[in-house]
This record gives C-alpha cells, structure tokens and sequence, in this order.
C-alpha cells in the first residue's frame, strides 16, 4: 500500500476511511466541475445561435428571425443572461432594418437592461445607438435625443461620442432647437481630440 507499513486493524481501518473521505471530495468536484462545463456549453451554444443569426441579418432576415427567437427562447429557459441579452438585440437590430420600429424597442429595451447587469457598455452604446435611431423614426424626438446622450455618455471612445454627438445635433435641429444643436455640435468639436484640425476647420 504505496511503502505504509500498517501494523494493527485500527490503524488499517483509519487508513481506509481517510481514503474513501478523499475519494468523496474528489467526486464531489468531479461533479461541481462537470456542471460548470455543461453551464459553459450551454452559453457557448446559444452565443452561437445569435452569431449564427447575425451573419443572416441581411442576407435571409426570415432566417435570422427564427433563429434568433429560437435562441431568445431557450436562454430564457437556461437563465443565460448574456444569451437573452445578445437575442434580444439581433432581434431589435431585425426590426429596425425591416422598418418596424415599434417592434424593435421593446428588444432594445431589454437587452440595455441585461447588458446594463453584465456591465457589457460597448453592447450599450449599440442598443442605445438604435433606440435613439428608432424613436427619431417614429418622430418622437425628445425621446431619441435622450437615447443618443445616454449613448454619448457610455461611449468609451472620442469617435464614438463625436457620432451620437452628432446624430443629437441633427435630432435637435429637427425638434426646431437650432441653437442648442449647433452648441452641442461646437461642444463636441472644440473637445473631441479623436478630429484632427481639418476635419474641425471644414465642420
């Protein structure tokens, strides 16, 4: 028995229990492990449901449609958040490019709420990207400016903040507040470093 010399019943006994108690953990994290790696399939899968959907955005949106409810379906059923998250918004993204925008904001609306759990900003700004686009649709345009400040505010990069800056600018030319776009623009051109000198000369 591994070079132990045992020279009694009790001390062999002692030698067994300790074997089998390490044994059970052993088995126990064996399981928990296994449970982890079965969870880690599970997100893997409906991740590849939604990229699956996405690459047929454009090119069979009737497909994408079936896919990605199929995947919103099943992450709602395995708690997968991050897999609600991103089905919800390739299914905002679907209606928003069909031109259904009333459909489309409840599932931006609820995949802003997930990524906002998932502390996922970069997904953020996209959902709030379009929820601004949808609602300066629908003419609802205190609204959509909210939308696009919320998404400047997030945004993480100077050329990402100058474009909802700039999508605000135009949202509140068209609500008839010409000299608040145009500060907001002038704002956004005298601080943005990511614009070098000519692109702020010819603005």
């Amino acid at each position: 028995m591994e070079g132990v010399f045992l020279s009694s019943g009790a001390e062999i006994s002692k030698y067994i229990r300790t074997r089998l108690i390490l044994l059970r953990y052993i088995l126990i994290l064996l399981f928990l492990f296994s449970g982890l790696l079965g969870f880690t399939q599970t997100k893997t899968s409906n991740s590849i449901l939604v990229d699956s959907a996405n690459k047929k955005l454009k090119s069979a949106p009737l497909d994408a449609f079936a896919i990605a409810g199929n995947a919103l379906a099943k992450s709602k059923k395995e708690g997968d958040r991050r897999g609600e998250a991103e089905a919800n918004k390739t299914l905002g993204t679907l209606y928003y490019n069909n031109s259904e925008y009333n459909k489309a904001i409840p599932y931006f609306l609820q995949a802003d709420k997930l990524f906002e759990v998932l502390k996922d900003d970069k997904n953020r700004e996209y959902v709030l990207d379009y929820l601004g686009k949808c609602y300066e649709a629908l003419g609802e345009l205190d609204k959509s400016i909210g939308y696009f400040s919320k998404a400047e505010d997030l945004a993480d990069s100077d050329s990402s903040r100058f474009e909802f800056a700039f999508s605000n600018s135009r949202v509140q030319n068209k609500a008839g507040d010409k000299e608040l776009a145009k500060k907001s623009l002038e704002y956004e051109l005298d601080n943005n470093s990511a614009l070098d000198p000519r692109q702020k000369a010819n603005a």
